[in-house]
């Protein structure tokens, strides 16, 4: 992942043009993290933190009644969209 030159704290794959369906953008805040991603990047994300022996939350999965809270915002899945309050 590269770090954005408009925020340290967000990250973004390299290899997106190579191969659509391995995206990742991740967002870091001091205790949570934010990820848009697809399934492979997922896995291969999951797959990573236990090799290296990382302790990561257990990731919660935007879906329509399962709302997520993040840096003091929700965000909620109405149909194809994402509403954040």
């Amino acid at each position: 992942m590269t770090t954005s030159t408009f925020d340290p704290c967000l990250l973004i794959t390299e290899a997106a043009n190579q191969d659509p369906t391995y995206f990742g953008i991740t967002a870091l805040q001091t205790d949570d993290t934010l990820s848009v991603c697809t399934p492979a990047f997922a896995t291969a994300e999951e797959r990573a933190l236990k090799e290296a022996n990382f302790r990561a939350k257990d990731k919660t999965t935007l879906d329509e009644g399962q709302p997520l809270d993040f840096n003091g915002c929700i965000f909620t899945k109405v149909g194809d969209s994402i509403v954040m309050t």
